[in-house]
Parts: C-alpha cells; sequence; structure tokens
C-alpha cells in the first residue's frame, strides 16, 4: 500500500515502546515509534542502514554517535551506518517518533 496514517497506526503498551511499521519495501521502511514516559530502544548500530529519527509529538533523548539532545516536534536526526543510536522518553508525556531506515535494517 503506497499510504499510510501515521495517526491512526500509533499504539502505546506501558510494557515496551511500540514499533509499528506504516510502509516497508525491499529497500526501505517507514515505523513509528510509540513511546511512553520511561521506556527506550536500547543503544544498537547497523552496518549498512541510515536511520533518521523524527519527533511528531513530545520529547525524546534521541543519542547519536557520542553526542544526545532531547528534541521536540519538528525536529530531525541521522544515525549514519555503523554509528550508535538510541531513543529514549523522559519526559512527562507520550512522544511519537517517525523513523525512516534505507536499506532497511530488518526482514
Amino acid at each position: 500500500m503506497p499510504f499510510a496514517d501515521s495517526r491512526a497506526a500509533r499504539r502505546f503498551d506501558p510494557d515496551k515502546y511500540q514499533k509499528v511499521t506504516l510502509l516497508a519495501t525491499e529497500r526501505s521502511a517507514v515505523d513509528v515509534y510509540c513511546l511512553l514516559p520511561g521506556q527506550s530502544q536500547r543503544l544498537h548500530t547497523h552496518a549498512e542502514t541510515d536511520k533518521y529519527y523524527v519527533i511528531l509529538e513530545g520529547e525524546a533523548r534521541v543519542r547519536i554517535g557520542e553526542e544526545e539532545r532531547v528534541l521536540g516536534p519538528g525536529w530531525a536526526a541521522l544515525a549514519g551506518p555503523g554509528v550508535p543510536h538510541a531513543i529514549a522518553n523522559d519526559g512527562p508525556g507520550p512522544a511519537v517518533v517517525l523513523v525512516f531506515q534505507a536499506p532497511k535494517a530488518y526482514g
């Protein structure tokens, strides 16, 4: 399907942040990450993947390499191939993040 509504795809779970795939091909993927306060994605790398984070709602602490920033709506960050990256919600409310990967790092 060539169209997706990120607002309709959002879901939250008190036990774990949610990763919802909106669109995907063999070459790329667009996901929505939904994080409640206290939830995070562990620090990790992708050998051959560019990963973009775009904050849609709330605030998220984004780590790219050695740099870490708290970003709000409208902000974006890029982790290139081999660069460690992570995201966390330390704030008082939910965070919604659009994530794009190319080439995609999962099946």
